[in-house]
């Protein structure tokens, strides 16, 4: 049995065609031939037939063609009934386009590229071309036919076979101007057959036109050989006869595993060959290298670590690395030429080596651990603040600081871990110990605050540049690299005063002292030398990103990720999913559309003035300028702000970005009525949905290009509400209705195409160029589809079966009605899932005006009894969440670990064990043993209801679950005129700060015996509603002590019963790289490489 898709549609058994009928039939052939051996749901089947517009009989009809094609079918190919769809049953190999696949994707492309090309007969599915499934298999598939014809020239190059292809060359190129490998074999078969001119016309027609259609230079393929060219280079010349590359010429040699000689190599080589033969030409990603310090050469070996190497430390006579995104820290032996991996879990963003251990600072879980180097274990966790940012060691303590709650935890070592916490202004991120002291950068205010090593008291703040991301002491002096600056301040130890200011470029991230010199890394592809004499430096490419160095064993070595230079194309194919299955959205390309499903996407095409950091982990969670040049300081008692609007973004479409863009923006959303975030803007409160004029609160000059915002009253969460969807900028003239086709914006790339629910497209932004690299950095691929389905299971099918490319499959955005499919896939695909934060914390509502709840001590004792460890495994497991005790979730400002809950309190806050006899006893207090209790549940949580039902029957109630089916069930639990009890009830925030946690628990939110009521548990505390307002008046570590009384204040009223935050997972394909989740943007898919 044959199934052939390469070219028409046809089957055969024996040599004799297999009739298949109409379009139609072969249309579902296909697609099921395509997914061979998977099931295809019935809604994806009817989607391909249909597409949009499918009869109301199509259930019925997909039923009758399968039957058609199952009498036709011999039996070597079987349709089978999975659940509600069905399942092709045949060997792969008898479907060509799964053959051809295979071959093409094999690591010996190039021997098995003409095996491919031989099944190759025409156009794919070509009499199907019309049909609504083909259109993004058809490119798909003519995208590895392109891959596999670069990979038999490859071959053909290296056999000597130049004049062969040339002719073949020049057509491709014609047809695929933009592919710059295609170009650079034409150069190579060009300058091979003796046309070294026509070579360098090759190249010069491919700048140009890189130039006028994307505004970019090649890459360093085509640069490289150009230069080769130009300098006739011995090692271009191809061998004289057919014969297979044996390794024996030095030129070739280092291509680990190549079966063939690409022009990629050739011109790396050249580049590795100028550095001299004792040096390597780059530190790979995703390790740690080593540099000579006087000669600045790379030397050999290179230790892998985990992903992510963002801090390096020494001691115990070795480096240790914290690994990031995989949770693990790897401590490098270099005399014996091992690397051991030590699991730590969360996000490791920080390390210390002092008081004969090594220190983590854990920014996922607040905590910091202590690795015995001894044993290489964790031998200890010790609470340290919400997401810690760094780490230092004194003689008598460890430093921990946090960036969220505006403190540095110091743990005494000879107290038993005695913490005391110390407040410092402005983001404190960075923190090193030195000269007699604690430096602490502070990265919102540009501060340094040095403090006394034994009291921790604040003993002098120095201004520095923007973003001050690291700090060393030495040569008498403070070295502060300033990340958004490209600059390092040097600060006297002894007087605290600025001595100097060394610019650097580019992005520094990081910095030593040692060895005669400051050393930095630098974030755009360098390690940087400072002489702290003369303060001239010197600057050793590394062809990667450094992300950290230190220096040990007189060498330096630096951390590495990728730079942004590599890893550039290909299209990245993304699945957008809708919570459990249900939209929301109705334009989905429309940002000023709350709770657009599509937000990872809009944010690849749109800026605002403020966004969120760009980078995985903790670090996203601040703001940073995007199209602002920096954050102003309000004025005006809080109500204005004046923000200067860059030079030189521009839409899509090439017009300037105008600070009169921004107000219409603004306007616009206010009279689409989508976001209620902006109405304390001065005349926000007159706009209707016809009309809105902001030019008293907003105030704009578009030739001073500067934007000054009046609010009615101070909002210390303004900026927050500035970094969100709602507020990207619009071209002005942008019509106010939800949008159906895209405008132009000015991110990285520009949606070029949509199919309404199903499809959105993107490719590069031509007229896009990186302004910030925190804010907006340069995308990796050259397009991104965004498939948008309520099929959670094909949706991860297709990304295990590499058709497509990362699917959110957990936490918000996951397409599961379910959660037994969420966590089996935790599971079953563990090396190709990410994981990070969803900002999401799950309770149970009790409504405080029902019995038996009116009574707090049955809303005690629930909380007492409810066994959180049992209901984590319950709603999935520890791989989908992590146990909650308390209202606040981990991470936001405030948040202080607090369980009164529990079995066995201790000061550290933890949750032990439920208490089921004070749980009874608090019952037989309130007399109400034995009444009905009715616990609501959506359908993916249901599980959740019927375990908490469980509970309280061992209380002695009468209770039940009732599931109620989603969009109604959340319209139902708010409706005060329903008589509920209690309430499974997930809660997001909009941004990362407290205040929106207690939004639905609010007076304001309650409103009796209406569907308009917002508060499920109808809990109405005007003390704390007070409260809410007096905190968000405050700031700093005044307004987080605030929102910890708070917290336990509502801990103690128990309207709500915390069980759980969940957690975001990600699973991509084989084919990505550097996958990245931003707890406020969700994943960074323009950061996603493509293989």
């Amino acid at each position: 049995m044959e199934i052939r898709l390469l070219g028409l549609v046809e089957a055969t058994h024996d040599g004799q065609d297999v009739p298949l009928g109409g379009p139609k039939p072969r249309a579902l052939l296909s697609m099921l031939a395509l997914e061979a051996n998977a099931p295809v749901s019935v809604d994806r089947l009817i989607d391909g037939l249909w597409g949009d517009r499918p009869p109301a009989t199509a259930p019925k009809l997909v039923q009758v063609l399968v039957s058609q094609l199952r009498k036709q079918l011999p039996g070597e190919a079987e349709i089978v009934t999975r659940g509600r769809g069905y399942e092709l049953r045949v060997d792969p190999d008898a479907v060509d386009a799964l053959r051809f696949e295979r071959l093409v994707r094999s690591q010996d492309n190039g021997g098995h590229a003409q095996e491919a090309l031989a099944l190759w007969r025409g156009p794919p599915l070509d009499d199907l071309a019309n049909e609504p499934f083909a259109a993004p298999e058809i490119r798909r598939l003519e995208d590895l036919w392109l891959q596999a014809r670069e990979a038999a020239i490859d071959t053909a190059l290296a056999e000597g076979r130049h004049t062969e292809v040339a002719g073949e060359l020049d057509d491709l190129v014609h047809d695929h101007p933009l592919r710059e490998h295609l170009r650079a074999q034409q150069m190579l078969a060009l300058y091979r057959g003796g046309r070294q001119a026509d070579a360098l016309e090759a190249f010069r027609q491919g700048r140009a036109f890189l130039l006028d259609e994307v505004g970019l230079e090649p890459g360093p393929e085509l640069r490289g050989l150009n230069d080769a060219i130009l300098r006739q280079d011995p090692e271009l010349d191809g061998p004289p006869a057919r014969r297979e590359p044996t390794g024996a010429r030095r030129s070739w040699r280092w291509l680990i595993g190549a079966a063939v000689v690409t022009v990629a190599g050739a011109a790396a080589l050249i580049f590795a060959q100028s550095r001299g033969p004792a040096g390597l030409d780059r530190i790979a990603e995703d390790t740690v290298g080593v540099i000579d310090p006087s000669s600045g050469r790379i030397l050999a070996p290179q230790y892998s670590v985990g992903h992510t190497p963002g801090a390096l430390a020494t001691g115990a006579g070795s480096v240790w690395s914290a690994n990031g995104r995989d949770g693990t820290v790897s401590r490098i032996d270099r005399a014996g030429g091992s690397v051991i991996t030590i699991p730590v879990g969360g996000e490791p963003t920080a390390l210390a080596f002092g008081g004969s251990s090594l220190w983590v600072a854990d920014g996922e879980t607040g905590r910091v651990e202590q690795i015995n180097f001894n044993t290489n274990r964790v031998v200890d966790s010790l609470p340290a603040g919400n997401a810690p940012r760094g780490v230092a060691v004194t003689s008598d303590a460890v430093w921990v600081s946090s960036a969220v709650d505006g403190q540095v935890n110091r743990l005494d070592l000879t107290r038993s871990g005695r913490r005391r916490t110390i407040d410092v202004a402005g983001g404190p991120a960075a923190i090193t110990a030195g000269a007699g002291a604690v430096w602490v950068a502070s990265e919102e205010d540009r501060l340094v605050t040095k403090l006394d090593p034994r009291s921790g008291a604040p003993v002098k703040t120095i201004g520095v540049g923007n973003a001050p991301a690291a700090l060393a002491v030495g040569f008498g002096s403070v070295w502060v690299a300033n990340r958004d600056d490209g600059t390092v301040t040097r600060i006297s130890a002894t007087t605290g005063v600025v001595g100097g200011i060394v610019p650097v470029g580019g992005r520094p991230v990081a910095v030593a002292t040692g060895l005669g010199a400051v050393w930095v890394a630098d974030g755009e592809g360098a390690v940087i030398r400072i002489d702290p004499g003369t303060g001239k430096t010197r600057r050793i490419p590394t062809g990667s990103a450094p992300s950290a160095v230190t220096l040990y064993d007189g060498h330096v070595w630096t951390g590495a990720t990728a730079s942004p230079a590599t890893h550039r194309g290909g299209t990245l194919r993304y699945e957008i999913a809708p919570e459990g299955g249900v939209f929301t959205c109705t334009s989905c390309i429309d940002a000023a559309e709350p709770y657009s499903q599509a937000g990872s996407v809009l944010s690849l095409a749109y800026d605002g003035l403020i966004a969120f950091r760009r980078v995985p982990g903790v670090g996203g969670i601040t703001l940073v300028a995007d199209l602002a040049e920096s954050i102003p300081e309000p004025a005006d008692g809080g109500r204005t702000y004046t923000f200067q609007l860059r030079q030189g973004p521009r839409f899509s479409d090439g017009s300037p970005v105008r600070p009169s863009d921004f107000r219409a923006s603004i306007q616009r959303t206010i009279r689409l009525g989508a976001s209620p975030l902006y109405n304390g803007i001065a005349g926000a409160a007159a706009c209707t949905p016809r009309r809105c004029d902001l030019s008293a609160g907003i105030e704009t000059d578009d030739a001073a290009r500067t934007i000054t915002l009046h609010l009615r009253e101070a909002d210390s969460e303004f900026l927050y509400k500035l970094a969100l969807l709602p507020a990207f900028v619009l071209p002005a003239p942008t019509p106010v209705k939800l949008l159906r086709h895209p405008v132009p914006g000015t991110g990285p790339y520009a949606i070029t195409g949509v199919t309404p629910k199903r499809e959105v497209r993107l490719t590069r932004n031509p007229y896009f160029h990186s302004w910030s690299s925190e804010a907006r950095p340069d995308g990796y691929p050259d397009a991104i589809t965004a498939n948008v389905s309520a099929d959670g299971a094909a949706q991860v099918s297709a990304v295990q079966r590499d058709r497509s490319d990362a699917v959110i499959f957990a936490g918000d955005g996951s397409g599961f009605k379910g959660l037994a499919e969420p966590h089996a896939i935790a599971f079953a695909d563990a090396s190709r899932v990410h994981a990070g934060p969803a900002a999401t914390n799950t309770y149970l509502f009790v409504n405080v005006h029902e019995r038996p709840f009116d009574d707090p001590k049955v809303r005690q004792a629930l909380n007492y009894a409810i066994d959180r460890g049992r209901m984590v495994e319950v709603a999935g497991g520890s791989s989908l969440n992590t146990l909650s005790c308390q209202f606040l979730p981990a991470g936001l400002p405030g948040y202080a670990p607090n369980c009164p809950y529990t079995r066995d309190v201790s000061a550290l806050g933890r949750w032990t064990a439920p208490d089921l006899d004070r749980a009874r006893q608090l019952v037989a207090e309130s007399g109400t043993r034995g009444q009905r209790v009715e616990v609501l549940g959506p359908p993916r949580f249901a599980p959740v209801a019927r375990y908490a039902a469980k509970v309280l029957q061992r209380l002695g109630y009468r209770a039940h679950a009732r599931v109620i089916a989603l969009p109604r069930y959340y319209a139902y639990i708010d409706d005060s005129r329903h008589h509920t009890q209690v309430m499974f009830f997930n809660w997001s925030d909009d941004y990362p700060t407290p205040s929106s946690f207690f939004e639905p628990l609010s007076c304001a939110h309650f409103v009796p015996n209406s569907a308009a009521n917002l508060n499920p548990s109808r809990f109405c505390d005007h003390a704390l509603d007070a409260g809410v307002t007096a905190a968000l008046a405050a700031h700093g570590a005044d307004a987080n002590a605030q929102w910890a009384v708070l917290d336990r204040k509502l801990l103690a009223a128990a309207p709500v019963i915390p069980l759980f935050s969940r957690r975001m997972l990600l699973l991509v394909s084989d084919r990505v790289g550097n996958a990245q989740l931003n707890p406020a943007l969700g994943p960074l898919l323009d950061q996603f490489w493509v293989r």
